[in-house]
This record gives structure tokens, C-alpha cells and sequence, in this order.
């Protein structure tokens, strides 16, 4: 049996602690928190998802 993610949780890799995880929304347009070291990052779409690290001085900083 599969179960299915809710539209508000994304798969990703946590740009914070490197793992592959499972994101949760928050009430911010494409920042979600990570399932395991529940930091927040930012997700970027633009042809390809990439996530962004946001610190406390910036609201983002690419991580590449």
C-alpha cells in the first residue's frame, strides 16, 4: 500500500544538514522546513528544484 504526501510536503535535500528528507510548508510562498533538523530553507523552481539555505542576516543564500 502507498502512501501519499499531502500537497503541503516536498522530498527534497535539506541544503542544511545534506540528507534527503521530507519538507514541510510554512505559511511563507516556498519555504518549507526540514523533517530532520528542522531548519528552514527556500525552494527555487526553474527548470530544476534547488534549495537555498536562509540565515538569520539574509532571508537566502544559495548554497551552490
Amino acid at each position: 500500500m502507498k502512501k501519499f504526501l499531502s500537497p503541503d510536503t516536498v522530498v527534497g535535500q535539506c541544503p542544511n544538514c545534506r540528507r534527503d528528507t521530507v519538507f514541510d510548508a510554512t505559511e511563507d510562498v516556498n519555504i518549507y522546513t526540514c523533517g530532520l533538523c528542522y531548519k528552514k530553507a527556500k525552494q527555487w523552481k526553474n527548470g530544476k528544484i534547488h534549495w537555498a539555505v536562509i540565515t538569520d542576516d539574509n532571508s537566502y543564500v544559495d548554497y551552490l
